[in-house]
């Protein structure tokens, strides 16, 4: 009997930090060339799926879990005695919390707790991080929801991306005439408001990009005893760029370092870099 911290994919954890924090995580899918795939890389597959989307011969679409999945996981939970903190992708952009509503609704135990986490992908993981170190620290199931409800508006995740068509495509934002970003080496950026991913402006290239970054960072200043995230899809060589440009302006944060899976990267797109942290 314990407090297990459980989430969806959509948190984009690599199994390697999974296993290290003791999530269970409920995965979507993604399917292309006829086959369905749990959202999730291995190394093999990584590049294949960006190079495919950036050349058009991956045109994935993507689903979220049945209520029966999520059952299948509350139901072993709820014979071992265990409490259930849930912590899901945001409702405003998933139907995934609505189907883990629905399981708990099916398992009829009152001791699965639910978030709307308003959030996905790191933003999601910041979450994730900050539960798992209340449960290690022997805090109940009450008191992390409490905590982690607390902090839900003060997570920022902002991110720039190579194309808005990505986006649009899945209907992810609303056609934004002014961030239309078909020119060379325009990168927008894009920024999780009301549990949606909204474009919030475009640079060209992505050192104005860092600099409109270290902006809104300056703005909204990290909390350095919660976690971060740096970010990217199959575009690594510039997320560690930007770990170097927020080091010379004197920001020497603690980082994790992760990658966009497949489910958010449909939607995101390859070339992205992002960063999630809890706001002071």
């Amino acid at each position: 009997m314990g407090t297990v911290i459980i989430t969806d994919s959509t948190c984009d954890l690599t199994a390697e930090t999974k296993q290290q924090l003791g999530v269970v995580v409920v995965p979507l899918t993604v399917s292309y060339n006829d086959v369905n795939y749990n959202d999730g890389f291995n190394e093999a597959d990584k590049k294949h799926f960006f190079d495919g989307l950036r050349n058009g011969k991956i045109v994935p679409v993507t689903s979220q879990p049945s209520p029966d999945e999520f059952l299948s996981v509350f139901n072993r939970n709820k014979e071992s005695g265990n409490e259930v903190v849930y912590i899901g992708i945001s409702s405003n952009s998933s139907g995934t919390l609505q189907a883990a509503k629905v399981a708990k609704n099916l398992c009829g135990y009152d001791k699965i707790h639910i978030i709307d986490s308003m959030q996905l992908s790191h933003g999601l993981e910041v979450l994730i991080r900050f539960a798992c170190s209340l449960r290690d620290k022997g805090k109940g199931a009450s008191e992390i929801v409490r905590e982690i409800s607390e902090i839900i508006p003060k997570v920022r995740f902002l991110s720039y991306v190579d194309s808005l068509k990505f986006l649009k495509k899945g209907g992810r934002v609303e056609r934004y005439s002014a961030f239309d970003d078909g020119r060379l080496n325009m990168k927008t950026l894009v920024s999780m408001i009301n549990g949606r991913f909204t474009p919030v402006g475009v640079c060209r290239g992505s050192q104005i990009a860092f600099e409109k970054f270290y902006e809104y960072i300056g703005k909204h200043q990290p909390d350095e005893n919660m976690p971060m995230v740096l970010t990217n899809a199959d575009n690594k060589e510039n997320m560690m760029k930007f770990k170097d440009f927020l080091s010379e302006k004197g920001m020497n944060f603690n980082y994790s370092f992760s990658e966009i899976g497949q489910v958010i990267g449909t939607h995101m797109g390859p070339g992205t870099v992002g960063f999630a942290y809890i706001e002071k």
